[in-house]
């Protein structure tokens, strides 16, 4: 019964542990790149095993579980050196 519950409290750290090691060898983005992660916008100031350091735009410091992190879209802002924009305008 204690191995059970044991087990219960360690899945939520385990499974950030595994995603941190997965995000590591893939390598979705860097230190520096600007990204959106987990409805977060900002530039990644560290990569751990457990979680991911964002730093937004209005200043704020975001930890993401790396858990998180794999489970949701991750959109790299920075990836390119190019990148295209779509731009309105109306004739008169």
């Amino acid at each position: 019964m204690g191995g059970l519950a044991l087990a219960f409290a360690l899945q939520n750290i385990i499974e950030n542990l595994i995603a941190g090691i997965m995000l590591q060898t893939r390598r979705p983005f860097r230190i520096g790149d600007q990204v959106v992660v987990g409805g977060y916008e900002g530039q990644i100031e560290d990569i751990s095993l457990r979680s991911t350091l964002l730093r937004t735009y209005d200043g704020r410091r975001v930890f993401v579980p790396s858990a998180d992190v794999l489970k949701n879209a991750i959109e790299n802002n920075t990836a390119f050196d190019r990148r295209r924009t779509t731009l309105q305008i109306g004739v008169a």
